[in-house]
């Protein structure tokens, strides 16, 4: 049992990390109102990097000497997982997955107005229509 929750720390410290390299890697980011600056990178680095460690942490065994009832089971699941989970991509994930929703869109146009598009209108609204809209709404 304690290979099931290790693989879950696992996943969910993951699931942090994922999109912490993406940042590092692609830059693609625009900072928000609070953000570190020029100690984001070495932050996020060191994120990843006590990820991994805490990783391997998780995999290894807790008990010595190592027998069948003490072994800790976490890098089968693990390996188990990711397997099944590459299988199934290439199988029907590819075919089936089209990627999230987007269901409104806010874009700023060269005067300073906002416009939002609506995807269940259909439609673009501009600032005061957009407030009308909302109003009637509410």
């Amino acid at each position: 049992m304690a290979g099931v929750f290790a693989v879950t720390a696992i996943a969910l410290d993951w699931s942090y990390c994922i999109p912490i390299i993406c940042k590092m890697v692609f830059g693609q980011f625009k900072p928000g109102p609070w953000h570190m600056g020029k100690w984001s990178f070495w932050v996020n680095l060191y994120a990843v990097v006590w990820t991994l460690f805490a990783s391997i942490i998780f995999i290894l065994p807790t008990v010595r000497p190592v027998a069948g009832d003490t072994m800790n089971y976490a890098i089968a699941f693990l390996g188990a997982i990711l397997i099944f989970s590459a299988f199934f991509w290439y199988i029907a994930g590819k075919k089936y997955y089209t990627g999230p929703l987007i269901e409104a869109q806010v874009d700023e146009n060269a005067s300073g107005d906002i416009e939002t598009y609506s995807g269940s209108s259909g439609e673009f609204q501009r600032g005061e229509e957009q407030e009308k809209s909302e109003n009637n709404i509410a």
